[in-house]
């Protein structure tokens, strides 16, 4: 019996083997840079009601499931006035997983990012940068066709205070390779 049963998963495993190498498409690449706009919120305006432009750009690329993401964002309050401005730049490095599929897929991914409040001056005039490594986040919905598409997207920074703190919603375009 149990040689039985042992010749049978044999026999099976070769067709088993050619089954999964049609199937599983993991092992393929995709990059593809990206812009954003979108509305945010923080930075200096964390406890009142004051909403933030934010402008995002970058490059991502992922294989098989593993997602890597270099980002450049700028989240302030945007005016046509002569005086500074309050927001949040933020460079970021992330990593994360992104789900299967050319067309639809979600990406999610956590990395550090170099944050800057922007706007804040000493008692001179002169900036006074307080650059902080911060915890970053990066949370995605793609629909793409070949080389083109558009993802509605989560992002932020995690900063130790309010100036290096921030949340915002962006619509993005990307342009890249998402297969077949």
């Amino acid at each position: 019996m149990r040689c039985s049963g042992l010749a049978l998963l044999v026999m099976l495993h070769p067709s088993l083997s050619a089954q999964t190498a049609v199937v599983s498409p993991s092992g393929e690449w995709r990059a593809w840079v990206f812009g954003r706009v979108g509305a945010g919120r923080g930075g200096p305006f964390a406890n009142t009601s004051g909403v933030l432009t934010s402008l995002a750009g970058g490059v991502a690329g992922s294989y098989g499931s593993m997602l890597a993401m270099v980002r450049a964002t700028d989240t302030e309050v945007w005016s046509f006035n002569d005086s500074g401005s309050n927001g949040v730049q933020d460079y970021g490095l992330l990593a994360g997983l992104r789900s299967r599929g050319d067309r639809l897929f979600v990406a999610g991914a956590v990395g550090i990012a170099q944050a800057t409040p922007v706007g804040g001056t000493s008692g001179v005039g002169t900036l006074t940068p307080d650059r902080r490594l911060a915890p970053a986040f990066d949370v995605s919905a793609h629909a793409d066709y070949v080389a083109a598409g558009i993802a509605l997207t989560i992002s932020g920074v995690l900063g130790p205070n309010a100036g290096t703190r921030y949340l915002a919603v962006s619509l993005e375009a990307d342009l890249g390779w998402f297969g077949f």
